[in-house]
């Protein structure tokens, strides 16, 4: 059968030309979307100003709540959580017990606030260390009026809002901008008196300890990629979004695909009416038939998913940047490339290829023998006038339309 439904395709090219095209673009979304979902599943966010420290405590960057669902007179309990917007708090007594723990040879606390003015993100400048930042010029502030900028900013002695620059450091991050003030103006700035947002703490075999001296404190402790979590709040929300939007945005695809295959198959089966007829008139089974035309749509759909799911992996790239560029995503969550999306669409497409054409195929199945050459004979081979008829109208209302649309686009008022 395989042979045979080659034969066909290789004779046959305009016919299943639609069909070719509508799996290419299905594998080719497919692909594109399962990348998005595979990086809302696994993709992950570097640490930038918590690189540094190889051990991070903060604040838990989700809320966790009950969700209670009455059944059948039983009541049922579900701890649910959802990504944080804002960034959480925890003790600062907790780095005063760090301290004591046993293997830790070094701890640091972190504030963050907005500085009003600068347009960055201010720390006191002991948190320098969770980089680390140094000093390439000038010293470290002392006063409250006394700032420290990151490389590419004003040199020392300009002044950024109400603050004077004393001090520029040797490095830059990529996703942020970020300044350092005096201790004590960091804490006054932050508002959360006896608050930090985060500890860093050294050496990283002292995980073990660490993670058993906060329990119960409701803070999270973090390593690896893991502290890009909770140093970017938005990374978790973002992949909650990839993962939506990838899988609504593939199945609606594959959907679409699938109708579009089966009109296609059904006028490719119109089309070889008579050919069909003469199969079955010389004693090809309705099983028989309806395996060559799943054989066809088999061979067609490996040769439309397998060009077409390369060609995602690239449109899965210029979608991530698109997202990236609208703020949908941060730009530091990086696009994660694996064979998963690659296969999936080739094991979505091709399936999907197979069961539009057994649809299509369906009626001519179910015809007897005479059945078949009687309708064959008396198939139409022209488009009924009626049908003609109607689409002239419908393009000459779409035209007035669009010409009354923009007759009348002067006198619409802004915003309408």
């Amino acid at each position: 059968m395989l042979s045979l439904a080659w034969s066909t395709l290789r004779h046959r090219k305009a016919a299943f030309a639609g069909a070719f095209v509508a799996l290419f673009c299905a594998a080719a979304m497919v692909c594109a979307c399962g990348m998005l979902l595979d990086t809302g599943l696994r993709g992950t966010v570097k640490p930038e100003r918590y690189a540094g420290a190889p051990i991070v405590v903060a604040g838990d960057p989700e809320t966790r709540f009950q969700k209670r669902k009455v059944k059948d007179d039983e009541v049922k309990t579900k701890v649910k959580s959802k990504p944080n917007t804002a960034r959480a708090w925890i003790p600062a007594e907790l780095a005063e017990r760090l301290r004591g723990v046993p293997g830790v040879r070094s701890v640091v606390t972190e504030v963050s606030f907005p500085v009003p003015g600068t347009g960055a993100e201010g720390h006191g400048w002991e948190s320098a260390a969770l980089t680390p930042f140094t000093l390439r010029a000038g010293r470290a502030p002392v006063a409250d009026g006394e700032i420290v900028v990151d490389a590419g900013g004003p040199g020392v002695g300009a002044r950024v809002g109400s603050y004077r620059v004393v001090g520029v450091t040797r490095e830059r991050l990529e996703h942020q901008r970020v300044v350092f003030l005096s201790t004590g103006e960091a804490r006054r700035l932050a508002v959360r008196a006896g608050k930090v947002n985060a500890v860093g703490v050294w050496p990283a075999g002292a995980e073990g300890a660490v993670r058993e001296a906060v329990r119960g404190s409701g803070a999270v402790v973090q390593v690896g990629d893991g502290r890009g979590r909770v140093e970017f709040l938005g990374a978790d929300g973002a992949r909650a979004r990839l993962v939506s939007m990838g899988a609504a945005l593939g199945g609606t695809s594959l959907i679409v695909a699938l109708l579009s295959v089966v009109g296609t198959f059904g006028l490719a089966m119109q089309q070889r009416e008579r050919e069909l007829a003469l199969l079955r008139a010389v004693a090809m089974t309705p099983r028989q038939l309806r395996k060559m035309i799943g054989s066809e749509a088999l061979v067609l759909g490996l040769a439309a998913a397998v060009p077409g799911a390369l060609a995602g992996m690239l449109l899965g790239g210029w979608l991530h940047g698109a997202f990236t560029g609208l703020g949908a995503i941060p730009a530091n969550l990086p696009l994660s490339v694996g064979v998963f999306p690659p296969v999936a669409a080739v094991a979505a497409t091709v399936p999907a290829a197979w069961l539009a054409a057994r649809v299509a195929a369906r009626r001519v199945a179910r015809l007897r023998p005479v059945e078949a050459l009687g309708e064959a004979s008396g198939a139409v081979t022209r488009v009924p006038w009626a049908r003609v008829a109607g689409g002239v109208d419908a393009l000459a209302v779409a035209r007035c339309g669009r010409a009354c649309w923009r007759g009348c686009a002067p006198t619409r008022r802004p915003g309408r």
